[in-house]
């Protein structure tokens, strides 16, 4: 996704560049917490679904048991101590980014929470949490998965409104380059 928004960054500056402000160049919004989640088996290794381990991750559509074995297996640092402390404690640091994410609590409240309390309440409590997030999510994609035309259909429209939004940035860019037109532009005429 990072990948993508400097692409468009780069294409949006490169035409405005050669053509005028016509475009507006995306910026980032990045969360200060939650951008990057590592992995559930190792936290120095970003989560993906590409990972060689489904442990690594949890998917939208993973059932409740498997998030709750997910997470009851999810590494975690020595000791006891529930911290957010990312250089001497990242295993547990990142379960609490996760928790903080899909709770709206914020670490130190959740650090406040599970004072003496342990890992394992911690982590059965973060699986529920986990699951109680996911299920709108996984039952609206069952739902659109069971009803293939009608996500067809949906899609169809969106990209209908999609055409009438962009159609006139669309007149724009092709007066700017001079395509319809019989003339080059002025600030092309030097580099034909």
């Amino acid at each position: 996704m990072r990948a993508f928004l400097i692409i468009r960054r780069q294409i949006a500056r490169r035409f405005n560049n050669l053509y005028g402000e016509t475009f507006v160049v995306p910026e980032a919004v990045i969360p200060e917490k939650g951008a990057r989640i590592m992995g559930l088996d190792d936290p120095a290794v970003k989560m993906s679904k590409s990972a060689s381990s489904a442990a690594n991750y949890i998917a939208l559509d993973d059932t409740d048991k498997a998030i709750i074995s997910k997470i009851k297996t999810a590494v975690t640092d020595s000791g006891r101590e529930i911290i957010y402390d990312e250089s001497r404690k990242p295993a547990i640091s990142n379960l609490l980014t996760i928790f903080s994410l899909v709770s709206g609590k914020t670490a130190a409240e959740l650090e406040k929470e599970y004072h003496g309390k342990g890992y394992a309440v911690f982590k059965q409590d973060l699986a529920q949490a986990l699951c109680v997030f996911v299920e709108p999510i996984r039952r609206r994609m069952t739902q659109w998965l069971g009803q293939p035309s009608e996500l067809v259909r949906i899609l169809n429209e969106g990209a209908e409104k999609a055409r009438a939004l962009a159609k006139p940035m669309m007149l724009s860019v092709k007066e700017r380059i001079g395509l319809g037109t019989r003339e080059i532009p002025q600030n092309l005429k030097s580099e034909v």
